[in-house]
């Protein structure tokens, strides 16, 4: 049987497959974002169940799905960025749902101390950093998500990102960049510490280089119309990862 799979194998790659161009795509159509896992890029806390398990290093980026550790310092590219309403479960206990900014009826004041009036549910607003990684390109994209303790140093990355020229002078396009984007430890409005994207007390993102022609066609571009097209969803292992979690 091993023997019949690899010689399919070396069939497939000494043959022109150019003829599945023409149907590139097709067949996916009523696979939506709750028939797929979402490919998540956290920062790993203290309370992170990786950690736990000693797959992941206290404070370093990790792959969701996989598990895989990136360490404490990554290069991305955003490829697309996008505002979405997270409902919570009581405790701590998960997202419930999300939703598309606007799109359901709340209670409290609008983008701060919503809950949901069918049962109270908290809900707040996040960001989705629809991220590509240079140096992985094999892991495909990622969903990178703010939580409410490091909102305040994606605002400045946000920024940062808002006032790039081209060497021409003109506003520069959100995916031109390769930012690396590193994670530090700081403290809570509890005085709690957790890690974000810090260093020394400053946001930590630095531009670094610009995207190439070849890295917009091959890879930024497609991800940019998955993410404009995809359903809003959640993976099984995204949890409420709050600045207030955990102790060191």
């Amino acid at each position: 049987m091993a023997n019949e799979t690899k010689a399919v194998a070396k069939e497939a790659t000494s043959t022109d497959l150019g003829f599945l161009d023409e149907s590139a795509g097709a067949g996916f159509n009523e696979m939506d974002a709750k028939a797929t896992s979402q490919p998540y890029l956290y920062i790993a806390q203290t309370n992170s169940d990786v950690v736990a398990q000693n797959l992941v290093q206290l404070g370093h980026f990790y792959n969701g799905l996989t598990k895989k550790d990136y360490g404490d310092t990554l290069k991305m590219v955003v490829a697309y960025f996008r505002v979405v309403w997270v409902e919570y479960k009581p405790d701590l206990g998960g997202i419930a749902a999300m939703y598309e900014p606007g799109s359901i009826a709340v209670n409290g004041d609008l983008y701060k101390g919503m809950t949901n009036p069918n049962n109270g549910n908290e809900i707040k607003e996040t960001w989705f950093y629809y991220v590509y990684l240079p140096d992985y390109k094999d892991d495909g994209y990622f969903i990178f998500s703010s939580t409410a303790g490091n909102m305040k140093y994606l605002k400045a990355w946000n920024t940062q990102m808002r006032y790039v020229k081209t060497p021409s002078g003109k506003a520069a396009p959100i995916f031109a960049c390769i930012w690396e984007v590193s994670v530090g430890k700081t403290i809570n409005k509890k005085n709690q510490p957790f890690f974000a994207c810090v260093k020394d007390g400053k946001p930590a993102f630095k531009q670094i280089g610009w995207v190439t022609k070849e890295m917009l066609t091959e890879s930024i571009t497609p991800f940019r119309e998955i993410a404009a097209t995809q359903q809003i969803g959640h993976s099984d292992d995204q949890t409420k990862i709050s600045d207030d979690e955990g102790k060191f």
